[in-house]
This record gives structure tokens, sequence and C-alpha cells, in this order.
């Protein structure tokens, strides 16, 4: 059932608990998951949560290092304090824009050869 969740997705948050390695884990497994149903490009952020705690099992340098095995952001965050928490969903909006805007030739002064039209927004 799982899948009709995620069919069609450009992005997927991943979170574990800092304080969590088996929350660490689990997010592998719906890596592996996304993978399997998922045939689109998609943006993939591992995301750790509650930094703000002082204890942790899961340290930043292990999160990064499989983010980027995977082709992965990664974030840290505190949904308590707020800490990062912006700054995930706008680097996250930015890779969707950048994912889904089309490709424009360019010319050597790296301007778009393509003409200029409208924005093709409608005003009612």
């Amino acid at each position: 059932m799982a899948p009709m969740y995620y069919r069609g997705a450009a992005a997927a948050l991943l979170v574990y608990d800092v304080t969590s390695e088996e929350s660490f884990q689990k997010v592998k497994e719906w890596v592996k998951e996304l993978r399997t149903n998922i045939y689109e490009d998609i943006i993939l952020a591992i995301v750790g949560n509650q930094v703000d705690r002082t204890y942790r099992q899961v340290e930043r340098a292990e999160a990064e290092e499989y983010a980027h095995s995977i082709g992965a952001l990664c974030f840290e965050t505190s949904a308590k304090t707020n800490k990062g928490i912006e700054e995930m969903f706008v680097e996250m909006a930015k890779q969707l824009v950048d994912l889904r805007a089309p490709t424009q030739p360019v010319d050597d002064n790296n301007n778009s050869t393509k003409p200029k039209e409208g924005c093709g927004c409608s005003i009612s």
C-alpha cells in the first residue's frame, strides 16, 4: 500500500532521529523502497532531527557520507528549536525548481539563445 503514497513524488524528506541508530537504519530501508518503486528523477534529502538533544547515536559525518553515496542532500534540524528547518525547505525548493526547469541553449556569454517570450502567466 505504501507505493500509492509516494507515486509521482518529485522529492522525499527521509527523517531520522539523531538519537536513534535504528531510525537511521530505517531511512536506508526507505531509500531502497523508493529506488525500487520510483522510476523518475526524485530529490532525496536525509534529515537528522532532534539536534537540540545533547545525546546522539548518529554522527553528522556518518549521515553525510551515506547521503553522498546515494546522491542525496543532507540536513540536520530541530523541530523543537526550528534549527535548520527553513534552510532545508529553501534548498529543497531550489532543487525542485532546478529539476523541473527546462534546459535552454546558451551562447558564449552564458545568455539564453531562446527567443524572449511572455511569462506564460494569465491574469483573470
